[in-house]
């Protein structure tokens, strides 16, 4: 197994890597995480509890993934996901976060998709913004 981790970088001893996995100084990986083969962790880089990433995605630097969802009823201790597909490029300063639901995943809006998830571009946040309006209607219409 190919590994290029720099020794800054904190990695929990139960995260899952795959191979020729790339970790830049001072990235952190936390327990419960697993990583597919040939990610690479941009420098500050921070991926949180229950996630589950596919192969081929580069975080950028202080990209945050699987933080506490911004919902606030949400309980610590509850056990959600954020999955992630393969071939995503995750754009300096970008977050996603776990579910609220428990024992669930966060809905895979473009991160499922082979994309590059950068708010930058005007047309792509109109385009989730879009996405996500029509999503929630159809989420509070058949509750």
């Amino acid at each position: 197994m190919t590994q290029n981790i720099h020794p800054t970088a904190y990695i929990a001893t139960d995260a899952v890597l795959g191979e020729h996995i790339i970790v830049g100084p001072f990235a952190v990986i936390e327990s419960g995480v697993e990583l597919g083969d040939a990610c690479q962790i941009g420098a500050h880089a921070v991926i949180q509890p229950f996630v589950k990433m596919g192969s081929g995605n580069i975080l950028h630097p202080h990209a945050v993934l699987g933080d506490l969802p911004q919902d606030t009823s949400f309980k610590a201790e509850t056990v959600s996901w954020l999955i992630i597909g393969d071939n995503n490029v995750f754009r300096e300063g970008f977050t996603a976060h776990r579910s609220s639901k428990e024992s669930a995943a966060t809905p895979s809006l473009p991160i499922m998709l082979p994309s590059v998830v950068m708010w930058k571009s005007a047309a792509m946040f109109l385009w989730v913004a879009r996405w996500l309006s029509i999503n929630f209607a159809v989420l509070v219409l058949t509750r």
